[in-house]
């Protein structure tokens, strides 16, 4: 008796593990920002069960609020996705410290295939050199 409950725990226990990957998956994909914006890309990715924001200057993990409200803590910010009206991610806000980016899901990425951790990731990140007069 023992041995038939632990073989259920565990498999509900990989159940339980695989559903959260997939529900991530959906968020998975690259992003793509406006012209002038701070970012022009971002890649989110599902690693070890968590999402991950990834960049050529590195990467931030996004930890589920609500459905579609994640929060950044290595930036106390927070990133919302837009669904359409087939409930298919489409668009992205991130506000970090007031600053609000809005980009959109690539065309590509629409359907939750995103990017898996084993393909390469690549983000170009757009800076602006200030300079007082």
């Amino acid at each position: 008796m023992k041995k038939l409950l632990l073989t259920f725990l565990f498999i509900a226990g990989v159940f339980v593990y695989c559903h959260s990957q997939d529900t991530l998956r959906q968020y998975s994909g690259k992003y793509n920002f406006p012209e002038g914006s701070v970012v022009r890309e971002i890649t989110l990715s599902v690693e070890n069960n968590t999402l991950m924001l990834g960049s050529l200057l590195g990467s931030a993990s996004l930890i589920k609020e609500t459905e579609d409200s994640f929060t950044l803590p290595a930036f106390n910010g927070m990133a919302v996705f837009k669904r359409d009206s087939n409930k298919k991610i489409t668009n992205i806000t991130i506000d970090i410290s007031g600053l609000k980016l809005e980009g959109t899901k690539d065309t590509e990425s629409i359907n939750g295939q995103g990017t898996s951790s084993d393909k390469p990731i690549i983000i170009i990140w757009e800076t602006k050199l200030l300079t007082t007069p």
